[in-house]
């Protein structure tokens, strides 16, 4: 049995990176890390060159930015930081 793969967290996008809060910790994912973003069914993977990825249930997701704007949001993001 597999357990403590997936955890919930509040996920907040901007200039530095990704920025993943839980009841434990607060960590930033920088966009060098970032591979793509991808949607499949009803999620999003943000993955990352780790082999790790951010899921998001667009079904429960509830943020500021609409969910169908959430892939051009992390493009957006990936460009400036690869452009640097």
């Amino acid at each position: 049995e597999i357990q403590g793969i997936f955890e919930e967290c509040e996920l907040i996008l901007n200039a530095e990176g990704i920025q993943c809060i839980t009841p434990v910790s607060n960590s930033t994912m920088k966009w060098q890390i970032v591979k793509d973003i991808v949607h499949h069914d009803h999620y999003f993977f943000i993955r990352l060159c780790t082999g790790r990825a951010f899921v998001i249930n667009c079904r429960t997701y509830s943020g500021d930015v609409p969910v169908s704007d959430i892939p051009q949001v992390v493009n957006s993001y990936l460009t400036h930081s690869r452009s640097q």
